[in-house]
């Protein structure tokens, strides 16, 4: 279980120091944000539930489905902040760029190429 704490403990706060250091002023959709919105978060989720699927413990259960319900509210309050900042550019590529569904990103990717 303390394997978990380590994992789910480390990336968030790089994931916000990185954040804060860049201080992004314009909207990227290049490369894998061109597949999906929150590639880092999805990242998180799949580590999250690996971890889960790989203790097989009732207690990281419970802190997967908590960590993944936290994800989900920060992506919302992301996606709020990014509305803000960037205004109708934001929505136009919320349009166009699926928010987590990999599949999607990639199908949606390769309809725009035309291939």
């Amino acid at each position: 279980m303390w394997v978990y704490g380590i994992l789910m403990s480390v990336p968030i706060p790089m994931a916000l120091l990185f954040y804060n250091h860049y201080g992004q002023t314009t909207l990227v959709y290049l490369g894998i944000y061109g597949v999906v919105r929150h590639p880092q978060y999805l990242g998180f989720i799949w580590i999250t539930l690996g971890v889960v699927l790989m203790s097989q413990h009732w207690l990281s259960v419970i802190c997967g489905v908590v960590g993944c319900l936290l994800f989900c509210v920060d992506i919302r309050s992301e996606e709020r902040s990014s509305i803000a900042r960037f205004g109708d550019a934001y929505q136009e590529y919320m349009a166009r760029v699926p928010g987590m569904n990999l599949l999607s990103g990639l199908l949606r990717r390769r309809q725009r190429r035309g291939l």
